[in-house]
């Protein structure tokens, strides 16, 4: 994991992150726990693409964080800055 990444998220993701506990698994439609990063592990729930310009969601945590947050928003990410 780079805690970078998390660490100096830009203020669009802040934003987007807002008070949010909860969010929508895209693949169930179900309202499930978002990634709580001091109580979970991030590779029980995520993964890099091969390439690393991505985050894929594993999990129903993973794919709701990913949703909620646009983690892969190509035009806004803070992946791409750093």
């Amino acid at each position: 994991m780079n805690w970078i990444i998390w660490l100096s998220s830009c203020h669009r993701c802040n934003e987007r992150h807002y008070n949010f506990t909860v969010g929508t698994d895209p693949n169930t439609q179900k309202q499930v726990p978002l990634f709580h990063p001091r109580q979970q592990q991030w590779s029980e729930h995520f993964i890099w693409t091969k390439d690393g310009t991505k985050i894929v969601g594993t999990t129903s945590t993973g794919r709701a964080t990913s949703y909620r947050f646009d983690f892969n928003d190509e035009q806004n990410s803070c992946i791409n800055i750093l």
